[in-house]
């Protein structure tokens, strides 16, 4: 399943990941800062990987996902 959020804010993409319980994210590397300097839980536990698009990502953001909320990321740019 395809899960695109009505809204675009990290809060929504969030509760979206959270309910649907998705495997893998696809996302920017905006979007992998966001979720870690806004605070939010991811709390599925079906999901298995990160992917960042569409620009760099710096490794530091790489490493604190998964250290601070156990989620694989990879790059794919």
């Amino acid at each position: 399943a395809v899960v695109i959020p009505v809204h675009k804010s990290v809060a929504s993409v969030v509760e979206a990941i959270n309910h649907h319980d998705p495997t893998i994210i696809y996302a920017t590397p905006r979007f992998y800062e966001a979720l870690l300097r806004e605070g939010h839980q991811i709390t599925s536990r079906s999901l298995g990987q990160a992917v960042s698009m569409a620009m760099p990502l710096d490794s530091s953001v790489v490493e604190e996902l998964r250290k601070d909320k156990g989620i694989p990321l990879v790059q794919s740019y």
